[in-house]
C-alpha cells in the first residue's frame, strides 16, 4: 500500500528535503519534494510510526498512521 503526505512548516508552507521515515512492519525512508510532498511505496498493511527529520527545523513529534489496503493512507506532518 501507498503512504503520502506533505510535510509543512507552521504556516503551511511546503518544507522540501526533509527525511521522512515510516518504521512498522518494514523500515523505508523518502525526501519530501519541491511541493513539500512524499510518498512511501508498497508497504505491508499496519501501523507505521512516522517521523520527520530536516537540519535546521526543531523535531516534530511523530505520528502513528494506520496503513490499510484501499485508497492510499495520507498524512499531513507539520
Amino acid at each position: 500500500q501507498d503512504l503520502q503526505g506533505v510535510v509543512q512548516a507552521e504556516r503551511g508552507q511546503p518544507v522540501p528535503g526533509a527525511v521522512v521515515s515510516a518504521l512498522g512492519a518494514t523500515a523505508a525512508s523518502v525526501v519530501s519534494d519541491a511541493s513539500g510532498r512524499f510518498t512511501f511505496r508498497n508497504l505491508p498493511e499496519g501501523p507505521y510510526l512516522v517521523r520527520v527529520h530536516l537540519q535546521g527545523y526543531l523535531p516534530v513529534r511523530s505520528h502513528l498512521v494506520e496503513v490499510r489496503r484501499a485508497p492510499g493512507t495520507v498524512a499531513t506532518v507539520t
